[in-house]
């Protein structure tokens, strides 16, 4: 039963994929992950001097602090529930450093300056009338996912979490097929096979079982 109990665990621990969250540092590759998932939550800053700027060492430092919470807020966001569990291959998150030299003409393009900059795209394109400005948390960036997906977004959600209730439902019958066929345990000579509990258990041979079962 232990040993029934361990596996149906692994099972459901199995159907949580890692979120997905970028730090970006072109502009090729942001055009390149936004176009691959369905949803983007997007924030743009700065980590360090923009072109045409000359900041002073504690200015940079400065930069460099705000940009690492920012990334800290967006890390915290994709790892928020039901995003982590059962939409990380539909949403990304996303921090572009657009004080990177392959990301510089971001900055023009999105208005970015010191201050982080956070969108949502969608199926590639974005939404810049709706924004938040250096979010404090990572529900500042959840309820602009939700507002920009709107019911799509719930839709989309449910349909993952059919998708995994279903998966972990073939897995563990067929578990449990596996478990039919041998009933002692996995195989016949194998941990938990009909000879490792045999009346030889301390057998001359290999383990604690008759012959080459058991232990």
């Amino acid at each position: 039963m232990k040993r029934i109990m361990f596996c149906l665990a692994l099972v459901v621990m199995s159907s949580s994929v890692v979120a997905r969250y970028h730090i970006v540092k072109s502009s090729a590759a942001l055009e390149d992950l936004v176009e691959k998932y369905a949803y983007s939550v997007v924030c743009f800053a700065p980590s360090g001097q923009l072109q045409g700027e000359d900041l002073d060492t504690d200015e940079k430092k400065e930069r460099k602090r705000i940009f690492k919470s920012l990334q800290n807020v967006v890390k915290a966001a994709s790892n928020q529930g039901v995003y982590k569990t059962y939409v990380s291959q539909d949403i990304g998150f996303l921090v572009v450093d657009v004080a990177a030299k392959r990301a510089s003409l971001v900055a023009d393009e999105y208005h970015v300056k010191d201050d982080p900059l956070c969108v949502v795209f969608e199926q590639g394109a974005p939404d810049t009338k709706t924004k938040v400005m250096r979010p404090a948390a990572p529900r500042d960036l959840i309820r602009l996912l939700e507002a920009e997906g709107g019911d799509d977004l719930k839709d989309l959600i449910d349909d993952r979490k059919q998708d995994a209730q279903m998966a972990r439902q073939e897995r563990i019958a067929s578990y449990y097929a596996y478990g039919a066929a041998y009933p002692y345990g996995y195989g016949p000579y194998g941990y938990g096979g009909p000879y490792a509990w045999s009346p030889y258990w301390r057998s001359p041979y290999v383990g604690w079982g008759f012959y080459a079962g058991g232990w």
